[in-house]
C-alpha cells in the first residue's frame, strides 16, 4: 500500500502506455493487484487484443474505451476485479497521474513520446520509464523537466519476477522516486533502487551470462548442456530458454546497449542478431532459439537455430559440465565486481536482491555463497585458462578483482578488497 492509499487518499491515475508483450505482462501485473490502469497504444487493434487477452482471465470487471490520449493514441479504462475505486466511466477526484511507459526501445521514439506527455498532463504528472537498453538520462535529456521521469524496469516473466528496478538519473526528483517506490509496493512489487548506467543492474550481469551460452552453442555445447550448468548454478532455467521469454529483439536491444558501453567485456554473439533478421522472436510467436507449441517448449533447440550455430563455430569442441558452468558464472561475478566499482548499487545486498528478484536465482540460497563454494582457485585457474579466448573471462583493470582474489582467496572477500582499493566503505 501506498503513503497516499494509507493516509486515505485516492490512489494515483496510473496509465500504461505499449500493449506489446511487455506492455501486457506489466498490465496483468496491475490487474492481478486489483489495480485500474488506463491502457494506452497508438495501435487500437493491439489495444483491444490486450484487453481481450486478459478479459477471460477473470481479472478485468469492465472496460470502457475513453478519449485517445493526446488525440491519437487509442485509449481504454480498465477496472480491476479486486479494484474498490468507481467505475471508469464515473465521477472520482482528479488524482495525480503516474504514467509507466513500455514502447518501443528507440531513444528518438521514447524521446518524443516524453515531449509529447508532457503537454499532455500537468505539472503533477510523474513519468516512468520501462527501458531495459537505454538510460533514464539520455531519454529525460529531451524533456523540459528531466526530474518527473525515473526508469522502471520489469522483468520478464513479470508474473514470477517480484523485483522492479527503480532507476534515478543524475535529474530524477527523489519525490518521483519516492512515488514509484510507493507504487511498487501498492502493487506487490519489490522495489530495487539503483542509479542510472548501461543495463542498469540485472541485465548489466545477465548480457554476459546470455551472451556466452550462445557463444557455447556455436562452439559445440548443447542445449541439455547448458540448462543442466545453468541449473545447478541456481537459475530457474536455461538461459537459451530466457532469451525466448525476453524476446530475442529485446535481448539484442539489452545486449548491443552493454557492447557500446564496455566492448572490451564481451565478444557478441552472432547467433542473436541472426534470428532477430529470421523473426524468431521468441516464445511469444512460438518460434525463437526453441520452437513453442501451446506454450511448451521443444525439447531440443529449433533445427533453424542448430543450423545457425553450425554456421558460426569457429572451433567446435566437448566441453565438461564444470568447464560449462564457470563461462556462464564466472562472468558475472566479474560484473558484480565492476557494478560495485561504478556504484551503480553500493552493497552486496542490492546485488542477491537482483539476482533473486530479477532472476529467479534460487530461493534461500545465496548468490555470493555459489562463488564461495566454487573457490578462489577454481576460479582463478579458469580466468587464466579462458581470458585470451573470451573477453567475459578477463576482469577490467579498475576494481583489480584478479589480485583480490588470488591475495584474499575467497571471492566475496576479493570483491570488498577491490572495492575497497577504489575508496569504497567495506561492504560487510
Amino acid at each position: 500500500m501506498g503513503e497516499s492509499e494509507a493516509a486515505g487518499e485516492s490512489p494515483a491515475t496510473v496509465w500504461l502506455v505499449g500493449a506489446g508483450i511487455v506492455g501486457r505482462a506489466i498490465l496483468r501485473a496491475h490487474l492481478e493487484a486489483g489495480c485500474d490502469v488506463r491502457l494506452v497504444d497508438a495501435d487500437r487493434p493491439a489495444v483491444q487484443a490486450a484487453v481481450s487477452e486478459l478479459a477471460g482471465s477473470g481479472s478485468i470487471r469492465d472496460a470502457v474505451e475513453i478519449e485517445p490520449l493526446g488525440g491519437t493514441l487509442s485509449a481504454v479504462a480498465i477496472r480491476a476485479t479486486g479494484s474498490r475505486t468507481a467505475a471508469p466511466h464515473e465521477d472520482a477526484p482528479p488524482t495525480r497521474p503516474l504514467i509507466i511507459e513500455s514502447i518501443i526501445e528507440r531513444l528518438d521514439v521514447k524521446r518524443q513520446f516524453y515531449q509529447d506527455a508532457e503537454r499532455w498532463f500537468d505539472e503533477s504528472a510523474v513519468f516512468c520509464t520501462n527501458t531495459s537498453s537505454l538510460t533514464v538520462g539520455s531519454i529525460a535529456a529531451g524533456m523540459q523537466r528531466p526530474e518527473r521521469l525515473c526508469g522502471m524496469h520489469f522483468f520478464m516473466p513479470v508474473h514470477l519476477r517480484p523485483t522492479v528496478e527503480l532507476v534515478a538519473s543524475t535529474s530524477t526528483s527523489p519525490d518521483v522516486m519516492a512515488v514509484g517506490l510507493a507504487h511498487l509496493q501498492r502493487i506487490g512489487k519489490q522495489p530495487l533502487p539503483v542509479a542510472d548506467g548501461p543495463a542498469f543492474v540485472v541485465n548489466r550481469m545477465l548480457v554476459p551470462y546470455l551472451n556466452q551460452a550462445l557463444l557455447l552453442i556455436a562452439e559445440g555445447a548443447s542445449a541439455e548442456q547448458i540448462e543442466r550448468s545453468a541449473l545447478q548454478f541456481g537459475m530457474p532455467m536455461s538461459p537459451l530458454e530466457l532469451i525466448d521469454w525476453i524476446g530475442t529483439p529485446t535481448a539484442f536491444d539489452v545486449g548491443r546497449a552493454f557492447w557500446q558501453a564496455f566492448p572490451e567485456r564481451i565478444d557478441p554473439a552472432p547467433l542473436l542478431p541472426a534470428m532477430v533478421k529470421r523473426k524468431r522472436f521468441g516464445r511469444s510467436v512460438g518460434s525463437g532459439l526453441f520452437d513453442y507449441a501451446h506454450g511448451r517448449r521443444s525439447d531440443d533447440l529449433a533445427d533453424e537455430t542448430q543450423k545457425l550455430s553450425r554456421a558460426y563455430a569457429r572451433d567446435p569442441r566437448a566441453w565438461s559440465d564444470d568447464q560449462v558452468l564457470e563461462l556462464l558464472a564466472i562472468p558475472m561475478w566479474i560484473e558484480a565486481g565492476c557494478l560495485l566499482h561504478d556504484r551503480i548499487v553500493c552493497d552486496f545486498d542490492a546485488i542477491e536482491s537482483a539476482m533473486a528478484g530479477g532472476l529467479g536465482f534460487a530461493p534461500n540460497r545465496s548468490w555470493f555463497e555459489f562463488f564461495e563454494n566454487l573457490g578462489a582457485s577454481q576460479m582463478l585457474a579458469a580466468i587464466e585458462t579462458w581470458s585470451e579466448t573470451w573477453r567475459a573471462m578477463r576482469p577490467p583493470p579498475g576494481p583489480n578483482l584478479v589480485a583480490a582474489l588470488r591475495q584474499s582467496r575467497s571471492p566475496r572477500r576479493a570483491l570488498e578488497a577491490a572495492i575497497d582499493l577504489t575508496g569504497s566503505r567495506s561492504l560487510d
